[in-house]
């Protein structure tokens, strides 16, 4: 009788650490990863940036914007751009697809945050409806994701591979044939200073911030149809 119970015990102490494994692999979100680009035509891959996070906290780098960066907190459903060195900051309305698509997510139900996103930090205008759903589950370099396809406002097409583990997404395919990947990542606790929107910063105007994002390869939002550019 003691060795029955005994052994109920090993057996239901097995079963809670197989279940809080899985749980700190399947929600564990704090890592740092570098960004690549595969640029419009194809070609090798080139160094984007760099990405942090720290659950539903983003922090996105990029090399085309070497004096600021993109914070993007999910459960507040906002996203910025800093400039440390010029203490200034703005709401990232209107800028990169990146911030409306690199957050946190179920990845059986991704079209749920990226909505909530897009009305966020996505661009204004457009006569039709935001639109999303699951397409397929696919493997990328021994990873189990599941692809979703969105189609703006504006009718622009984008497909979108979601890491099945790690709820995040890991690679973004522009219609036009763009590719913005996630790779390297480095599973370690993030600085929460990453991802902190500072006192005494001040506004400011986000006109001059469009324009630099819009001759960068961060730029992978709403482009007219044929216009080119990266």
């Amino acid at each position: 009788m003691r060795e029955r119970i005994r052994s109920a015990f090993q057996v239901a102490a097995c079963v809670l650490i197989g279940v809080a494994r899985f749980g700190s692999v399947a929600h564990a979100q704090s890592f740092a990863a570098d960004l690549d680009t595969v640029k419009v035509g194809g070609g090798p891959k080139a160094a984007l940036g760099r990405i942090y996070v720290s659950d539903g906290k983003v922090r996105i780098e990029t090399r085309q914007l070497p004096d600021g960066f993109f914070i993007v907190d999910a459960d507040r459903e906002a996203a910025w751009f800093l400039r440390p060195l010029q203490r200034v900051f703005m709401e990232a309305r209107r800028s990169s697809l990146l911030t409306q698509t690199l957050v946190r997510v179920d990845p059986e139900d991704a079209c749920r945050q990226w909505r909530i996103m897009e009305e966020a930090a996505g661009p204004a205008g457009g006569d039709g409806e935001w639109r999303c759903r699951l397409v397929s589950r696919e493997t990328i370099g021994r990873r189990e994701t599941l692809k979703y396809e969105t189609i703006s406002a504006r009718n622009r097409r984008t497909s979108i591979w979601v890491d099945a583990a790690r709820h995040f997404p890991i690679r973004v395919e522009n219609e036009d044939g763009s590719v913005v990947s996630v790779e390297r990542f480095v599973d370690t606790p993030q600085p929460a200073s990453l991802f902190a929107l500072p006192e005494g910063y001040r506004r400011f105007d986000p006109a001059e911030l469009l324009e630099r994002i819009k001759h960068s390869d961060a730029w992978v939002a709403e482009r007219p149809k044929g216009g080119g550019g990266p």
